[in-house]
């Protein structure tokens, strides 16, 4: 065998090599774990795109290492479904959830039959008790210390930037309730769990069923909607049956003017603002303080720049940022991209640099327990129903922080195992956006500096094709320089 054919043989074995370690851990499960969906063996493939899926109505898992956990991430919510191990019936859910782990305790065999055809997006086995940050194991809350009612999937961290973290950092229960669902994209509603979860938050959001359309004023919002089968009526009883469940002391929600003008925000507020006061006056729940996003009267500006010792020192704004870093789909936006990291040389990186549509900005609109005294008066005056709660013995503090992180190190250390079900449908992974209009704004160039990695951190793709084409240009210069050797060689 000549030179040349021994350094292409060394490239393609270096280059195999190379994307083996590359793809390692988000490839390969549990060793010897074996997924079937409707009977038919998966094998080990796994492409960890939310963009494939398999449609089946059972899933089994199989593995002799034993498995103490199973996390699914669907592409639409599953319907009813009994669960077994071993086959032992495991107790059920009261919830589906979009991104579902299931615990089991070192059971070899895992099934799920569905009522109906569930469409499965990926699966992971888990061979340790323990697993990385990024497995979301969601719950539901029975009571909500605040309610914030943004309208779409990534308003939360945009308008409601540095909210959320901060409420969940000082250890209150926070219900995140969404006006619109994204579930005619197969990306955002992934993207909504994966920005709440990096927000700490543990309590699954209620997103209802009401469709994201664009409209650019109120007028237009209850038009559109109501050619869609909603009146105002619908939209009222959606927050009244909320604030009776989950009988929230504060409610946040968004500008009257919609922020930057989208009427689906307006009809949201004037939604939650009426709600409120209906709820009061029929007894269902008298919410004790409602706040208007840029609300002038009894305006407030609430600090979100503090360092969090339960985020390791970061700000609730920066976290916040991190968390609109799982919104991908949403970068193309440039206007919405700056507005919350700055541009090239000028970045942002305090909720107080922002000064149109502050997310610092909120007004009392309602209280029945008096005015704010305090400078983050989220919950001033709310001692007495705060007693209700007993402490949660789970709230992270920095030592729990510090040891969470050691959790992290120590998952990433032993992999495991990911299986991916046959892919039936394939979708393109660039799908428009709905609540913007199409043509508004051009795409972001520098949006790949700056955006934050997803909650799951998957961009095995994006490393191998990088590694294929430095791996290809490294191969094109080595033949180019055995060929000038030979040349030369051949000369003397």
């Amino acid at each position: 065998m000549n030179r040349l054919k021994i350094i292409r043989l060394l490239l393609f074995l270096l280059f195999a090599a190379a994307a083996v370690s590359l793809c390692k851990g988000t490839v390969f499960a549990a060793e010897g774990a074996v997924i079937t969906a409707d009977g038919v063996n998966a094998g080990e493939l796994t492409d960890g795109s939310i963009y494939t899926y398999k449609s089946a109505d059972t899933l089994e898992v199989r593995s002799d290492a034993g498995m103490y956990g199973v996390y699914i991430k669907y592409d639409r919510l599953p319907p009813a479904f009994k669960a077994e191990a071993d086959g032992k019936l495991l107790p059920q859910s009261e919830t589906s959830y979009l991104h579902q782990f299931i615990e089991l305790g070192g059971e070899k065999s895992f099934k799920i039959e569905y009522s109906e055809k569930a469409c499965i997006a990926d699966v992971w086995a888990f061979e340790t008790k323990k697993t990385p940050d990024w497995v979301q194991k969601w719950q539901d809350l029975e009571q909500a210390d605040i309610m914030v009612c943004p309208t779409h999937s990534d308003d939360d961290q945009l308008y409601f930037a540095g909210m959320i973290p901060w409420c969940v950092a000082e250890g209150y229960d926070v219900q995140v309730v969404y006006l619109t669902n994204h579930f005619n994209t197969h990306d955002r509603p992934h993207e909504l769990l994966d920005g709440l979860w990096t927000c700490g938050l543990k309590y699954y959001p209620v997103i209802s069923e009401f469709p994201d359309l664009y409209c650019t004023s109120l007028e237009e919002a209850e038009g559109v909607f109501g050619i869609a089968g909603y009146d105002g009526d619908d939209f009222s009883k959606f927050y009244l049956d909320l604030f009776e469940k989950y009988r929230p002391l504060v409610v946040a929600c968004h500008d009257v003017n919609g922020e930057y003008g989208h009427g689906a925000h307006m009809l949201n507020a004037k939604t939650v603002m009426s709600a409120v006061e209906k709820a009061a006056e029929d007894g269902i729940w008298d919410v004790p303080k409602t706040y208007v996003h840029l609300w002038q009267e009894n305006s407030t500006f609430f600090n979100w720049d503090e360092p969090l010792e339960y985020f390791g020192g970061k700000s609730a704004f920066e976290v916040s940022q991190e968390a609109f870093g799982c919104h991908k789909s949403q970068h193309q936006f440039e206007s919405l991209y700056n507005w919350l990291y700055g541009r090239e040389g000028t970045p942002i990186t305090k909720a107080s640099q922002i000064g149109i549509y502050s997310p610092c900005r909120y007004g009392l609109y309602r209280s029945t327990v008096g005015e704010d005294r305090t400078e983050n008066g989220l919950f001033d005056n709310l001692e007495e129903y705060l007693k209700r709660k007993s402490p949660d013995p789970e709230h992270k503090t920095a030592a729990l922080f510090a040891a969470n992180k050691a959790k992290q190190a120590l998952c990433e250390k032993h992999k495991p195992a990911q299986i991916y079900l046959p892919v039936i449908h394939k979708l393109e992974e660039s799908l428009p956006p709905t609540d913007e209009p199409s043509n508004s704004i051009e795409s972001a160039e520098e949006s790949e500096e700056i955006s934050r990695e997803t909650a799951d951190g998957k961009n095995g793709k994006a490393a191998f094709i990088a590694a294929a084409v430095l791996l290809a240009a490294l191969s094109a210069a080595f033949v180019a320089f055995a060929r000038k050797r030979k040349k030369d060689e051949g000369k003397k």
